[in-house]
């Protein structure tokens, strides 16, 4: 997942993201590409969007998956492979 984190640091500190914000996102993507064992930007809409339900059965907020999704599953798709969601 080198050269897609790379990218999207990049991506993140352009937008002026709080460090914070940065290792979070990076965190939930570091799980999502273990969840499936595949990199990120191979999965399909569908994986991601079944990831999103299982982090909601986790627990995790809404506005915290929101901001998650419009950011990094958006980013896969437009930035590394030119397919929107």
């Amino acid at each position: 997942m080198g050269a897609l984190r790379e990218k999207m640091v990049a991506e993140m500190k352009l937008r002026n993201f709080a460090a914070r914000t940065q290792k979070s996102y990076l965190a939930v993507m570091v799980d999502l590409a273990k969840h499936y064992r595949q990199f990120p930007d191979q999965l399909t809409q569908e994986q991601i969007r079944t990831y999103l339900l299982h982090l909601q059965e986790r627990g995790l907020s809404s506005s915290s998956l929101n901001a998650w999704f419009l950011h990094n599953a958006r980013y896969i798709r437009v930035r590394t492979r030119r397919r929107y969601l």
